[in-house]
């Protein structure tokens, strides 16, 4: 599975932004977080030096976590366990 599909079964956004001013992209899921233990919560993005790179470096740290879609809303929280076989393209 790919993470584009992935995002489909979700129903997730993936974004992929460019810092001009820093010569860098960043890609990540929107309204995300990774589960870090009982309670804690951690705000991942991938980086890299162009759009495939930073998609890469997302699929990489993403893998196998528990993802936690809209954290804070008590009527739209969503948790997904990210599948240890995550492929970055298609």
């Amino acid at each position: 599975m790919n993470i584009y599909e992935f995002a489909d079964i979700v129903d997730a956004q993936i974004e992929c932004v460019r810092y001009p001013n820093q010569d860098r992209w960043a890609a990540d899921f929107r309204y995300c977080e990774v589960r870090t233990g009982q309670s804690g919560l951690l705000g991942v993005s991938g980086g890299g030096s162009g759009p495939q790179t930073a998609m890469s470096d997302y699929v990489r740290r993403i893998r196998g976590q528990r993802l936690v879609f809209n954290a804070t809303s008590s009527t739209a929280r969503r948790e997904y366990l990210c599948p240890d076989y995550l492929e970055e393209k298609t």
